[in-house]
């Protein structure tokens, strides 16, 4: 279990293993906090960031991608792939 305090009014607390919840909890109690969100861990990963891009959707040599757009269109921000994002000219 991990506790950090990314500000004086929040407690933000990792857990290793889901049976540690209640112990996290306990400590949430022992600290004063009368609010708490318990969310599910998450699986998140940056392919891009780490260098795992899959092959058959990685940018080509000589092609123009948009990486950035407005909230609908296809770019890399929003989470489209590299040929889904492909900027036609």
């Amino acid at each position: 279990m991990k506790i950090t305090k990314p500000h004086e009014n929040i407690i933000k607390i990792y857990l290793d293993s889901v049976s540690e919840k209640p112990k996290a909890l306990k400590y949430l109690l022992e600290q004063g906090c009368v609010k708490t969100q318990y969310v599910e861990p998450l699986f998140m990963a940056a392919p891009e960031y780490l260098g795992q891009l899959l092959a058959k959707d990685k940018p080509a040599e000589g092609k123009t991608y948009a990486l950035t757009g407005g909230p609908k269109d296809k770019c890399i921000l929003n989470g489209n792939t590299w040929s889904e994002s492909e900027v036609k000219v």
